[in-house]
């Protein structure tokens, strides 16, 4: 911010904050992509400062989630000028040469220490997540691939480089292929370890998902592990109900002052419409916030919790859907549950080590409802 009766200096503010505060939870911790940020946005009616359409784009939220000011560290000297390559105008005379820019190095930016919205160790890991969430995002986005692999971006070879697919040389089987030696070419690679065949990996590792997402038992014990931490996920919510309420209270108040200036004759209608207009624009958003905010938690509050029959019946349909799964349907699941997948093949066998999780949404819709036909039991309910 500057200010002329000072130096120049950075500021935070408190409103624009709590928004920024929401999109790092929302991509690290319900994994969002860029673009599903945008429509939460949008849902909640949070528009950006600058916008003609009042709409976000995903380049915007790309720098912003990147951006390391919020952990305190601002930074000068990032880009330096230069003659565009190609530029828009092709005319002989420019007045200012060097009207494109360039990154340094990150190792030659001057760090200035400024005011940080992450200040404490759990909001820098709150940032750090975020970080790795768009990695992981880049990873997994759809590009056009020739062949299929269930692993991809997924799996990585013991030596810790990842590995890549990479279709038939000599033969006709798709092998994961450590990346280490596309790096050290034209030299002979450091890492010694042999492909590991993609068809034969991808069926197992499916195999296994299918089992552990058709279990009755695991999702029982899920189901009371949610239940047993909601109420520690209610006190900590991603939008602060109470602080949306002062926010809406002052601003009533400051329309109210505006009110009372026009009754006493400070200030002209015109002067009332000029500054209440916004404030009340300000008003709806927040209003509109706190009702969906309000909405959400209205949703928590379900105790409807299947019972284990339920769970059983709900398992053996779940069982029938992943059956028919095409390949992109698979690859999603994929995505949501393996974190990461250890492959080591060597002469006489070899290994897969796969660390995930089969996550619990934060909004578990369970219904039920009784059906008129003769398979329901008398005086049962069937689960749908």
């Amino acid at each position: 911010m500057s200010n002329r009766r000072g130096p120049v200096h950075y500021e935070i503010n408190e409103e624009e904050a709590r928004v920024v505060r929401m999109i790092f939870e929302w991509v690290a911790n319900e994994h969002m992509t860029l673009r599903k940020v945008v429509k939460r946005l949008q849902e909640y009616g949070i528009a950006p400062r600058w916008s003609e359409k009042g709409v976000w784009n995903t380049s915007t939220l790309s720098t912003l989630v990147r951006n390391r000011t919020y952990i305190g560290e601002g930074h000068y000297g990032s880009t330096y000028a230069v003659v565009p390559e190609n530029p828009l105008k092709k005319d002989t005379y420019r007045k200012v040469r060097k009207s494109s820019r360039k990154v340094r190095p990150q190792d030659e930016w001057i760090v200035v220490k400024v005011p940080a919205i992450f200040e404490s160790e759990t909001d820098k890991d709150l940032f750090d997540r975020a970080q790795a969430q768009l990695r992981l995002n880049f990873e997994m986005s759809q590009r056009n691939k020739k062949n299929n692999y269930l692993l991809a971006g997924k799996i990585r070879c013991s030596c810790g480089r990842s590995r890549a697919g990479e279709g038939p040389q000599r033969g006709k089987y798709l092998y994961y292929r450590c990346t280490g030696r596309v790096h050290s070419f034209p030299l002979p690679p450091a890492c010694k370890e042999h492909g590991i065949n993609a068809s034969i990996a991808d069926h197992l590792l499916w195999l296994e998902l299918y089992r552990l997402m058709t279990s009755g038992t695991l999702m029982m014990e899920q189901i009371r592990t949610w239940k047993s931490n909601r109420e520690e996920k209610r006190q900590r919510p991603t939008i602060d109900v109470s602080r949306l309420e002062d926010d809406i209270r002052k601003a009533k108040q400051q329309e109210d002052r505006y009110t009372e200036a026009y009754g006493a004759g400070v200030i002209t209608m015109e002067k009332l419409r000029e500054h209440v207009e916004p404030i009340r624009k300000k008003i709806t958003n927040l209003t509109n916030q706190l009702s969906t905010a309000k909405a959400i938690a209205t949703v928590n509050d379900d105790d409807g919790l299947p019972e284990e029959q339920e769970v059983e019946t709900y398992a053996q349909m779940v069982g029938e859907t992943l059956r028919g799964l095409n390949f992109e349907e698979k690859r999603a699941i994929v995505r949501d549950t393996i974190d990461r997948v250890i492959g080591k093949q060597t002469e006489t066998g070899g290994e897969l080590q796969v660390y995930g999780s089969i996550p619990l949404k934060n909004y578990v819709e369970f219904k039920t409802s009784d059906r008129n036909c003769w398979v329901t039991e008398c005086g049962k309910v069937d689960a749908v």
